[in-house]
């Protein structure tokens, strides 16, 4: 044969495994200004050998700077991840947005009672569903209340006839409750 011919001399040589890329995108979120921040949460891909991330070294983490007190509005890449390790992944990370969105703050006219003929009595009405220590003074515009009973209106109850409007703000979406206004004999 051929090898008759020659001297066959094996040298080895080197083989090496790189590190497979492993991506870990964070997942967006959502949450109500004033509300504790929902879990945060990512997906892996790239997975090589049907693992899964109980074979990290290191798992990664989310993190964010947006919490309970941070205005409202969209904040772009806010969701970060990091801390991960393995000898046999390199990480690529992708960040995440987190929308805040306005409060519910729902305005309560309050009941009224009055003798046909008098004037009204000054409308009040109730806040429910501040966030982080506010109040009023925060509101942009405050809402007024409102009424079309007046001194010659006849004596009976005029259901929902106090109403609340006219308020608005950036931290908040208002609601309105009216309330029934009685005018006795």
């Amino acid at each position: 044969g051929v090898a008759g011919n020659y001297d066959l001399t094996y040298v080895p040589a080197d083989f090496t495994v790189t590190k497979a890329p492993l991506t870990v995108t964070a997942d967006a979120k959502t949450k109500v200004y004033g509300d504790a921040n929902p879990v945060l949460t990512f997906r892996y891909s790239g997975w090589k050998n049907d693992e899964t991330e109980t074979v990290l070294d290191i798992k990664p983490v989310a993190s964010t700077t947006v919490n309970g007190s941070t205005p409202v509005g969209k904040y772009i890449d806010a969701i970060t991840i990091s801390g991960g390790d393995d000898n046999n992944y390199t990480f690529t990370y992708v960040a995440a947005d987190f929308t805040v969105a306005k409060a519910i703050l729902t305005v309560t006219a309050d009941s009224q009672t009055k003798v046909y003929g008098d004037p009204n009595p000054v409308l009040t009405f109730k806040y429910d569903g501040w966030q982080n220590g506010d109040d009023e003074s925060v509101l942009d515009t405050r809402p007024v209340a409102g009424t079309s009973i007046n001194t010659s209106s006849p004596a009976g109850t005029y259901t929902g006839a106090i109403t609340v409007s006219g308020g608005s703000d950036d931290y908040y979406s208002i609601e309105y409750v009216p309330a029934d206004f009685t005018v006795t004999k």
